[in-house]
């Protein structure tokens, strides 16, 4: 994202802007941030993952989180089926 930002013209950058932000952004009365009511779900999915990470590689959790989020597991399939 940080690319599209960077490199895009005007348009690609409100795009980015409405998927990261749908409800829109407001300037703070003190005009030196912006506010924002909602950011899109992604980022909160993104942001527990990688907090997961870093727990994993300090050693605090021993929650298995390599595991691939598209395959089924066990049990739903027969085994020799796929997907």
């Amino acid at each position: 994202m940080n690319e599209l930002w960077d490199n895009g013209d005007y348009k690609l950058k409100r795009k980015v802007q409405s998927l990261s932000f749908p409800e829109g952004v407001i300037l703070a009365e003190d005009k030196t941030h912006y506010l924002t009511k909602k950011t899109n779900s992604i980022f909160n999915l993104i942001h527990d993952f990688q907090s997961k990470i870093e727990e994993n590689k300090k050693g605090l959790t021993d929650e298995i989180i390599n595991k691939s989020l598209v395959v089924a597991g066990t049990g739903l399939e027969p085994a020799t089926s796929g997907l």
